[in-house]
């Protein structure tokens, strides 16, 4: 199995003080659906994650639940210019999906969400709604997750875990 990019876009990508707050703050949307934009550094700082790491993405929004399929999130984010390779999406517990689909090797979850540290603590990459993935040394902590070697013995997974908000 690739390694996985659990995402959230609240707090994550979508960011109160992004670097494009500007064109929020006029309430203008790049594909019309009333969404925000999304802060392009985080953008970018995930997409090189993608790229370096060969890594999928599982949304792990509440957004989730606003898409029937996982083509309809690929298309939001192609419609964003993001041809990101988004290969399922949760509303629920990781711990649920990953007893469905496999633990990856590799993955991190990139959240705003602090209460997942207490069930996935070195996986978890926890964003400020404020500045969200654009600060770099949340990257540079993913980074060094994903370049950790594959987790041998699989972590317990405590239950139940919370669903994400």
């Amino acid at each position: 199995m690739k390694s996985i990019i659990f995402l959230s876009i609240d707090g994550v990508l979508n960011t109160s003080y992004g670097t494009d707050n500007s064109l929020k703050t006029r309430g203008e949307t790049h594909d019309g659906t009333g969404k925000p934009y999304f802060c392009p550094v985080a953008c970018e700082h995930i997409g090189r994650l993608i790229e370096h790491y060969d890594t999928d993405i599982v949304l792990i929004s509440n957004w989730a639940d606003d898409f029937k399929s996982t083509k309809d999130v690929k298309l939001f984010f192609k419609n964003r210019g993001l041809n990101w390779p988004v290969i399922d999406k949760t509303s629920g517990s990781i711990s649920k999906w990953m007893k469905s689909n496999g633990t990856p090797g590799k993955y991190v979850i990139i959240t705003s969400d602090d209460t997942l540290l207490d069930f996935f603590p070195n996986q978890t990459v926890v964003t400020e709604d404020l500045s969200g993935f654009e600060n770099r040394k949340l990257y540079r902590k993913a980074m060094n997750i994903l370049k950790k070697e594959a987790i041998i013995e699989k972590e317990e997974v405590k239950e139940p875990e919370p669903k994400l908000f």
